[in-house]
């Protein structure tokens, strides 16, 4: 049984379209973990912001 060319082109745009889908799902979750660490970085530096600001003496005079 001999493979035509149309069942290699075929065999070939499916495995391209799977490399592109495997590909688009890994810069989703690069872009998803970015996001988290954005988010993070502020949530820290807010709480990092809020601590100092607690911290400094008060001027009671």
């Amino acid at each position: 049984m001999r493979l035509h060319t149309l069942q290699i082109a075929a065999g070939l745009a499916g495995l391209t379209l799977l490399l592109i889908a495997f590909l688009a799902a890994g810069v989703a979750a690069a872009a998803w973990l970015v996001a988290a660490g954005l988010v993070a970085g502020a949530v820290w530096a807010i709480f990092a912001l809020a601590r100092h600001r607690l911290s400094r003496p008060r001027n009671t005079a």
